[in-house]
């Protein structure tokens, strides 16, 4: 892990309290609950956001297939509200807005609109395009168009940047809910980094992305979270 992090590597499945002790992705409303354990109650159910999180890892390896998708709708000015849901459930899937409102992935989208299409209903001229050929630009000017990632690159360097909740803040912590409000720290910053990030394949990354750098940092906390929790563990410094 090189100067990242000093903690040894953890082979074996982490105990069951550090499971509790990470959370899922709900928003700011950890920052007030940063010390103390989550409620038995929510553990369940925060176990299956966290597994069916996808992982970015394998959406940048996924491979680049030889055409777009398009989505074409058209909402007239008295349905704003229907636009707007429908904007709204695009962009939570991390689509690209090329203009007004039409939307491009370089993956199949049919499950993506059968997700939105079963909340949503179909609007009107709603239409889905596959292109072979791109013309008059490039597909590094489709991906600068249709996605911010001058704001993307923005949260990267502040998830990396942080002054705190580091693996030197880990080494530091004396007690497992100071290791607890480290880890949500560093989820809230991660999800932070990750929340405008289309994960695009490795071939459509623009200049400078630091994606797979910020997956790093993070894989490389927590297998350092892990281990100082074993060892606080050990040695009875629950804290609580």
């Amino acid at each position: 892990m090189g100067r990242d992090c000093a903690c040894r590597a953890v082979a074996c499945p982490p105990p069951e309290v550090g499971k509790q002790l990470l959370p899922p992705p709900l928003g700011t409303a950890w920052l007030d609950r940063t010390a103390r354990p989550r409620p038995a109650g929510n553990v369940s159910r925060d176990r299956r956001r966290l597994a069916t999180r996808p992982d970015p890892s394998a959406q940048w390896a996924k491979p680049l297939e030889e055409s777009w998708r398009a989505i074409v709708f058209d909402l007239p000015e008295t349905q704003r509200k229907d636009r707007q849901r429908l904007w709204k459930a695009l962009r939570a899937h991390k689509r690209g807005l090329l203009q007004r409102s039409v939307w491009i992935w370089p993956q199949p989208l049919e499950p993506i609109l059968e997700q939105i299409i079963a909340a949503e209903g179909v609007p009107e001229c709603f239409c889905g395009l596959e292109t072979r050929r791109v013309f008059l630009c490039t597909d590094s000017e489709l991906v600068a168009t249709a996605w911010d990632f001058e704001e993307i690159g923005r949260r990267h360097r502040a998830y990396l940047e942080q002054p705190s909740a580091t693996v030197a803040a880990l080494q530091k912590a004396d007690h497992v809910g100071r290791l607890a409000a480290e880890a949500r720290t560093e989820w809230l910053a991660y999800e932070h980094a990750f929340s405008l990030d289309p994960w695009l394949p490795r071939s459509l990354w623009p200049p400078g992305y630091r994606g797979e750098l910020v997956q790093r940092r993070h894989v490389a906390f927590r297998q350092c979270f892990y281990q100082r929790l074993q060892d606080l563990t050990v040695a009875g410094n629950s804290g609580f």
